[in-house]
Parts: C-alpha cells; sequence; structure tokens
C-alpha cells in the first residue's frame, strides 16, 4: 500500500511534475494533503475548478498534446483555471 502513496516518495521525484485534480467532487483532500506535505519545488498542484477526477481528463489531455506539437509544455495556473 506506501509504494502505492505518492505522498511517501514524493521527495524522489527528480523533474518537473505537475499533478492536476477536479477540484468537484474528486480526489483534491487526497492531493492537498500531499502539497501540504511535500517540500519538493519540482512538484506543482493545481485544482481545476468546475471539473471532477474524470471530467478533467479530455481538456487537459488536449491541452497537454497541443502543448507537445508546438514544443511548449510549460503550463500555467490560468490555463489549468481555464479548462472546460
Amino acid at each position: 500500500m506506501e509504494l502505492r502513496s505518492p505522498i511517501h516518495w514524493l521527495d524522489g521525484v527528480a523533474r518537473d511534475t505537475y499533478v492536476i485534480e477536479g477540484a468537484r467532487n474528486g480526489n483534491w483532500e487526497s492531493i492537498q494533503l500531499m502539497k501540504d506535505e511535500s517540500r519538493n519545488p519540482r512538484i506543482r498542484f493545481f485544482a481545476a475548478p468546475g471539473h471532477d477526477h474524470f471530467t478533467i481528463l479530455a481538456p487537459l489531455n488536449e491541452l497537454l498534446a497541443k502543448k507537445i506539437v508546438d514544443g511548449n509544455v510549460a503550463i500555467t495556473e490560468a490555463e489549468i483555471a481555464n479548462l472546460r
């Protein structure tokens, strides 16, 4: 169980990592615990307003695909907030 719990290995993340979760009826409470516990500057946590765990996937995948094609994978908090 501990191996599947990211809160136990956040310090080991060596690359920039975005943790994005829907803020509505999702796992945001668990993500918030990880955010509060993490001291790793490479991990950024985002809540997507108006989305749940499942509705965030399609718009986020489209945003990520566009970013990869454009060669700019940096994601801003404003882009996350504007996902529909």
